[in-house]
């Protein structure tokens, strides 16, 4: 199994790739973050600091997190992102679950605001909409454990969230799976 630094340069790896693929960015550059289980402690995960820009994401700005959402290891200089909650209540609740990945892509935040579901434009992506995916009813941050916990039911065996006005959460048994969901949601 990887060792905890290949893990962080991973997590760091995937949230540079959200705004390389034009999913933050603008004012939203560092609003958004992946977050990663940690295979050989799978009660902790790994997630990004607070307000480092997603585009400059390194290793150094990883955080480890309990499945309380309590910050375990890391540089002491850095916070948790707001919303852990979102990623330590969905991992408790979903033992299947290994990434959560939440961002605020613009398409997908326009649509939920709407009240329009997302519907498939192509081949790719298709299987994530089956059926229409949950929506989280608030534009509210996923801060206290209640809501994680609210959200994390309704996600139920979805592998998304809309949040509406506030973006979306993905899902996938590998931090791969999560980004190319987001990917094909936008």
């Amino acid at each position: 199994m990887a060792d905890l630094e290949s893990i962080k340069r991973e997590v760091a790896l995937a949230n540079r790739m959200l705004a390389h693929t034009g999913l933050v960015g603008g004012v939203s550059a560092a609003l958004g973050h992946v977050s990663y289980r940690i295979p050989d402690n799978p009660e902790h995960f790994v997630i990004k600091g607070l307000w480092k820009p997603l585009a400059q994401a390194g290793a150094g700005d990883m955080l480890v997190v309990d499945m309380n959402g309590f910050k375990t290891d890391g540089p002491r200089a850095l916070n948790l992102p707001n919303e852990v909650k979102m990623h330590s209540c969905i991992m408790r609740e979903h033992p299947e679950v290994n990434s959560v990945i939440h961002c605020h892509p613009r398409f997908a935040v326009m649509l939920s605001v709407l009240e329009l579901p997302i519907r498939p434009m192509r081949i790719e992506g298709m299987q994530l909409l089956t059926k229409p995916l949950p929506v989280f009813p608030s534009p509210r941050l996923i801060i206290r454990e209640e809501d994680g916990a609210e959200l994390a039911a309704k996600i139920g065996d979805s592998p998304a969230i809309l949040l509406r006005g506030h973006g979306v959460a993905t899902t996938g048994q590998s931090m791969e799976e999560a980004l190319m969901s987001m990917l094909q949601i936008e």
